[in-house]
């Protein structure tokens, strides 16, 4: 059953909102505009309340959240950017959109373990274990998001603040992580994938289509 007319969506530019009725009768670019709108408000500013301000300061101390929020965030953006490929099963969309923006963040993300990456892979984890690590993206995404949500646990991805790791590394086979890097690099990411949507004047493109299927999911 579709969400119904009156609902709220998300809010306008106009300090208003819109309801789903409103968006379903929009036409597509202004649909394009109203989802972002909703996903800077409920998603980006609500999870920026966890992270460091410009003045490098916090709100309140938060590391863990933060890093499984990031987490949602980069499946959610996935999602809207990209379609998963013919054949992908339910369970493995998510984990796929994923994936696609993670290896943003840093293109090191996107690569297969090096040779003694995964020797340390497999001496945490076991023999060959490392088969079931395509990237390390792949190891943020099972040890880091899924870990995180389903138990709020870390498990092979670990959270630091410590100075010599300002962004992340790949240490004794697991990834230690700065939380507050990952949402400052996510948030740079997302704005990026934005603006090259908008810039987009292809209505077929892959990037619109992968939208359009996003919004047909939550307006239909």
């Amino acid at each position: 059953m579709p969400v119904p007319d009156d609902v709220i969506f998300g809010p306008d530019s106009n300090d208003d909102r819109f309801e789903y009725g409103d968006v379903r009768s929009f036409p597509k670019e202004k649909q394009y505009q109203a989802l972002k709108l909703r996903l800077d408000s409920f998603l980006m500013a609500q999870t920026g309340e966890l992270a460091l301000d410009e003045k490098n300061e916090r709100k309140v101390y938060s590391p863990f959240p933060l890093f499984l929020l990031t987490c949602v965030a980069i499946e959610s953006l996935g999602k809207v950017m990209s379609s998963p490929k013919a054949g992908t099963s339910d369970a493995d969309t998510g984990r796929e959109a994923f994936l696609k923006i993670a290896g943003k963040l840093d293109q090191v993300f996107s690569r297969p373990l090096s040779a003694q990456e995964k020797i340390e892979y497999d001496d945490l984890w076991g023999d060959k274990a490392h088969k079931f690590a395509r990237s390390k993206a792949h190891v943020l995404f099972k040890f880091g998001r899924n870990s995180m949500a389903h138990c709020f646990r870390g498990k092979g991805v670990y959270l630091t603040e410590r100075d010599r790791t300002p962004a992340w590394e790949f240490e004794d086979g697991a990834i230690i992580v700065n939380p507050y890097w990952f949402w400052r690099r996510f948030r740079e990411v997302y704005e990026e994938e934005w603006e090259t949507l908008f810039k987009d004047n292809e209505p077929t493109s892959a990037r619109r289509r992968a939208a359009n299927e996003f919004l047909d999911e939550i307006l239909n």
